[in-house]
């Protein structure tokens, strides 16, 4: 199990997180971020989900954009994979780096974690295998070039995954816990967070609306071939490594059923009004 931070950097996450969340997240939500996101919770979430992408078959090298406090890459460093982290939040990197030089994990913190803008990443062309963005697409002024940065430094054939909240969507805002509207313009929502007794700094300085369709469409505009969850297992029974997953795909071949169970996944996958974005991308 990756080793969570000790109780002295625990005091200081803790005391930047009141700071950086005061009028936005109540007390027990604050909490919850720090057990959720600095703990390994989300981290190990996050990295089944890479398993799954992947088909178990982990990657040499990978790189997260926007690796906050560094807990997805510590749970993948701890698993085999030359992992690093990007950040551009100055304190947030330096926790990272604190973190990782308690944690005894393989490697030097100072080449895991780099200060760096996603938008302008600091990597050759064709560096790493794997590319991930957990809940960055909505924090940067830019996406579509943020989009442009992944691609240009994975290899061909590489894989980006990608996850963020869709706020073409009737949902919870991600950061505030509150009921929104579809692309509620921001004017309003300045007003309808001041009348919820919270401050919409957050909301003027760091959250950026993006819809699934539009993220979609900017990944296929940069040249990713888009990856629907569930179709290559439909289609190839044999390579499904659950046994009941394995089951319906070649019952659904069976029943000659396979296109319309394809359509039915990439309907889904696309709907615009999906609460979040999941992207699983390649460079071909």
């Amino acid at each position: 199990m990756t080793p969570n931070p000790d109780e002295t950097l625990k005091t200081e996450v803790m005391q930047h997180l009141w700071a950086q969340y005061a009028g936005i997240l109540t007390e027990s939500q604050i909490e919850k971020h720090y057990r959720t996101y600095v703990d390994t919770f989300e981290a190990e979430k996050m990295f089944r989900h890479l398993d799954s992408a992947l088909d178990g078959r982990m990657p040499k090298t990978l790189l997260d954009v926007g690796c906050g406090f560094g807990s997805f890459v510590l749970v993948c460093r701890n698993r085999g994979i030359e992992a690093i982290g990007a950040e551009l939040a100055e304190f947030d990197i330096r926790f990272a780096h604190k973190r990782y030089e308690v944690s005894r994990a393989p490697g030097v913190s100072d080449s895991v974690y780099v200060r760096a803008d996603g938008l302008n990443l600091p990597f050759p062309r064709d560096s790493f295998e794997v590319v991930t963005l957990w809940n960055l697409i909505e924090h940067v002024p830019d996406y579509r070039q943020l989009i442009r940065e992944t691609y240009r430094v994975l290899k061909p054939g590489g894989l980006l995954i990608l996850m963020g909240p869709n706020y073409a969507a009737f949902r919870r805002e991600a950061h505030y816990h509150l009921p929104w509207f579809p692309l509620l313009p921001k004017p309003v929502a300045r007003l309808y967070l001041r009348l919820c007794g919270r401050n919409p700094r957050f909301l003027d300085t760091s959250i950026f609306y993006c819809t699934n369709r539009g993220v979609l469409n900017a990944c296929r505009e940069t040249g990713y071939r888009i990856l629907v969850p569930g179709v290559d297992k439909i289609l190839h029974p044999e390579s499904c490594r659950s046994n009941k997953t394995r089951r319906i795909a070649e019952w659904t071949k069976r029943l000659h059923i396979q296109s319309i169970v394809n359509s039915l996944l990439s309907a889904r996958h696309s709907c615009p009004f999906k609460p979040t974005i999941l992207i699983r991308a390649k460079k071909d």
